[in-house]
């Protein structure tokens, strides 16, 4: 495969002729879209391939929405049909190319890095809208090491090295031997590409790529994760994805500083201070909190006791599970006595627990379900869920009283 967008990665624009064209459909956003494939005589969209994802892009103005690679032919999919013999006018979405050229040829670049200065070789990668990762065959990547292939990059991307394709159609050729090793494909046809780093890489692909390193702008390492046994993920911006990611930071810091009473420098001690601060709050609330399911659990236990009430019924705005589970621990009436306590928005959502008789459980559990519009289990005479209108718990005391009174 050969196509415009290889030879010339900057070549945005390309008139050219339909081939052919055939209804298809493909799965787009997980659903199944109806359209047509088209194959142009050549084209500047690349299709997906190499770790790179597709182009996107238009033909006569019709929206491009996948490009592949079926039998070494671009097939572009579209929701329009073109006839085969009309003049196409194919334009690539130069943003998200530009971003892809910058990416892909960092990776190189990194790749080179890695494998010459620490023999880490590259055994996989992968480039998304958000990150892209390089798996190395190395279980670690110390921080030292990192910034050295960092410092290095960017010193290359600083020489302004030419990066230029070369098409050889001899495998026997001696520069595609000494690329051999470094995964040349069995089934390749055509002319074999091998893009160069002047003086740095020399590796088989098939991607868009940038025409000299310095217009990778600036290459930021951003961290490591496990990856496949013995292998570790390194993550990368290169490009406008740094600037990108730095006004994030900056944006991130803005919103920091204008909660706290300090500078930048100031953070780390002050964000110690709150949860120092957090953790003492969280004292007093857990026993306070001991305290007040001690006091409501005596008083509901009380009124059942002293024949006030013949069951429990008992909500609680900022209560939580852990509120409903212990007060119904320290409830001290008798255990044939119908229990419901529920926690959260009067007018909105929130948690529920019904405790009592199993067979009065099990009757009420259900009605319950749809009176509160909610979901829930339970099982031997407990039964707990989230509602979506506790507005509705009056209905749930009707229910109770209903059941008592059949009873």
């Amino acid at each position: 495969m050969s196509l415009a967008c290889q030879k010339n990665s900057y070549l945005k624009q390309l008139t050219t002729k339909v081939i052919s064209c055939e209804a298809a459909s493909e799965q787009l956003n997980g659903s199944k879209t109806d359209g047509f494939n088209i194959i142009l005589n050549d084209t500047v969209l690349f299709p997906e391939g190499g770790g790179q994802p597709d182009d996107r892009g238009t033909i006569n103005g019709i929206p491009v929405l996948k490009v592949s690679l079926k039998d070494n032919q671009a097939v572009h999919f579209t929701l329009t049909p073109l006839s085969p013999g009309d003049e196409a006018d194919v334009r690539v979405d130069w943003v998200r190319r530009f971003d892809h050229m910058q990416q892909h040829s960092a990776q190189h670049l990194i790749t080179a890095v890695a494998e010459a200065n620490y023999n880490f070789k590259t055994t996989a990668w992968s480039l998304s809208e958000t990150a892209c990762k390089i798996e190395l065959d190395t279980p670690s990547l110390s921080v030292e090491q990192q910034a050295n292939i960092e410092d290095l990059s960017n010193q290359y991307v600083r020489e302004q090295l030419a990066m230029y394709p070369t098409y050889y159609d001899d495998t026997d050729h001696p520069a595609v031997q000494k690329i051999k090793s470094r995964g040349l494909p069995d089934n390749l046809t055509g002319p074999i590409r091998v893009m160069t780093i002047d003086g740095i890489d020399e590796n088989l692909c098939c991607g868009t790529h940038v025409s000299n390193t310095s217009h990778l702008q600036s290459i930021k390492l951003i961290g490591t994760e496990k990856g496949k046994k013995g292998c570790t993920l390194l993550s990368f911006h290169a490009g406008r994805r740094v600037l990108r990611a730095l006004e994030k930071s900056l944006n991130t810091e803005r919103e920091i500083n204008s909660l706290m009473t300090g500078s930048p420098d100031d953070f780390p001690d002050l964000i110690k201070k709150l949860q120092n601060a957090y953790k003492v709050a969280n004292k007093n609330s857990t026993s306070l909190l001991k305290e007040l399911v001690a006091y409501e659990a005596q008083r509901l236990s009380d009124m059942v006791n002293d024949g006030k009430c013949a069951y429990i019924f008992h909500h609680r705005r900022e209560g939580d599970n852990t509120y409903m589970n212990e007060l119904m621990k320290k409830l001290s009436c008798p255990t044939d006595v119908i229990k419901f306590i529920s926690v959260g928005d009067e007018r909105g959502s929130g948690s529920f627990l019904l405790c009592g008789p199993e067979q009065a459980v099990g009757e009420l559990s259900p009605k319950l379900l749809i009176a509160l519009d909610a979901k829930g289990s339970g099982k031997s005479g407990r039964f707990m869920g989230k509602a979506n209108k506790l507005s509705r718990k009056h209905k749930v005391e009707e229910l109770i009283n209903d059941y008592l009174a059949s009873s």
